[in-house]
């Protein structure tokens, strides 16, 4: 069963679609960040919020808490979520992107470039004369630490480029147990052990089915020198806790990326302004009527939902806002989600006044730009 929901802006008091944040960006000596350093290790993982173990990796006290944390981060600039990582002891894959690709920019010969972006493919795949995060989920990119992994209440999760997998017996080992025997992983041989796919990535073996306008629309506007990267997409997000509980939620991002020449002639990331405009997107998400005991009642409601123009008011090398649409799910899968329609506008300053990234699909009459 499918209900239409029309929303024409985002209001706060919605239950049906939650706006994340549209972080305002501001010098990092206008905020304040307070944070209470915790201890590291595993015998303390399960005493706070969140903690940093000794390999680096976060250790979440509920599944709550490591949505909670996600949420608060998808608000932050650039700035302060550094200085929250700091204040733990922490090193996001996200911030070792950026130091990577600070390194790539540095670099004074083509040669040197190629070897830095080389010594970091379990970081960074490179598509054409592009160099990409490997795992495009920015909220799971927030929260991953080196090999990707994170922990929710004894569960550990390893994220890869479109899929999480989680083992309850909170052993890395068994999820690289289940990596080397991926038919026997799918085919449920490894007790305790879940692959959740949350994008169709080239792990996928569907990706080949399009649905609609699949999950991720992405187009480019460039001048000679400067180029944006504007993108939607949309994701199963998923977090397993204790005892065999396990949660979904449907997310959808918008994000902007800003480029330059080097003197190499290779696009590298910059820091510059952004703003979109006309964004609108329509997608099926979960509507939870209830809770039998075991788990969520829900059904497929299907959201229109328009988002009103904005910039980013700063200059960065990223910028974007995040949502969650419809309802949380406990204990029951949710489908992949894909945009039925999707379109809108983005631009940098680099590109210029008119130099405008089209995402268009789905609008039968076109998308008015």
């Amino acid at each position: 069963m499918h209900v239409t929901s029309s929303i024409r802006t985002v209001l706060a008091s919605s239950a049906l679609v939650l706006l994340l944040g549209q972080p305002a960006c501001a010098p990092e000596n206008t905020s304040t960040i307070e944070v209470t350093p915790l201890p590291s290790g595993l015998p303390d993982a399960r005493k706070g919020e969140v903690l940093v173990d000794a390999q680096g990796a976060l250790h979440f006290a509920s599944p709550q808490a490591f949505f909670d944390q996600i949420d608060a981060l998808n608000a932050m600039t650039a700035a302060e979520m550094d200085a929250w990582e700091d204040g733990i002891g922490f090193v996001s894959e996200r911030r070792r992107f950026e130091e990577v690709m600070a390194e790539v920019a540095a670099a004074e010969t083509e040669a040197e470039a190629d070897a830095i972006l080389s010594a970091h493919q379990d970081l960074i795949e490179v598509i054409g004369d592009e160099a990409r995060p490997r795992i495009q989920a920015g909220g799971y990119r927030s929260v991953v630490g080196p090999d990707g992994v994170f922990h929710v209440n004894g569960v550990v999760h390893k994220v890869l480029p479109s899929r999480v997998i989680s083992a309850e017996d909170g052993r890395i080992e068994t999820i690289e147990a289940a990596l080397a025997a991926p038919e026997a992983a799918a085919a449920g041989a490894f007790a305790g052990v879940n692959v959740v796919s949350y994008a169709r990535g080239v792990e996928d073996d569907s990706s080949a089915v399009a649905l609609g306008c699949t999950d991720r629309r992405e187009a480019f506007a460039s001048t000679s020198d400067r180029k944006v990267e504007f993108t939607l997409s949309t994701s199963r997000e998923y977090c397993a806790g204790c005892c065999g509980t396990y949660y979904h939620r449907v997310r959808v991002d918008l994000q902007l990326e800003g480029y330059k020449k080097n003197w190499l002639g290779k696009w590298v990331s910059y820091d510059t302004a952004y703003e979109h405009q006309n964004v609108a997107f329509k997608l099926d998400a979960p509507r939870v009527t209830g809770f039998n005991g075991v788990s969520s009642s829900f059904y497929y409601d299907s959201y229109s939902v328009s988002i009103p123009a904005g910039s980013s008011n700063c200059d960065a090398k990223t910028w974007g806002i995040s949502m969650i649409v419809g309802d949380q799910v406990q204990n029951a899968s949710i489908d992949e989600p894909y945009f039925t329609r999707v379109k809108g506008q983005g631009k940098s300053r680099g590109t210029g006044a008119g130099t405008w990234a089209n995402i268009c699909c789905g609008y039968a009459e076109g998308c008015g730009f």
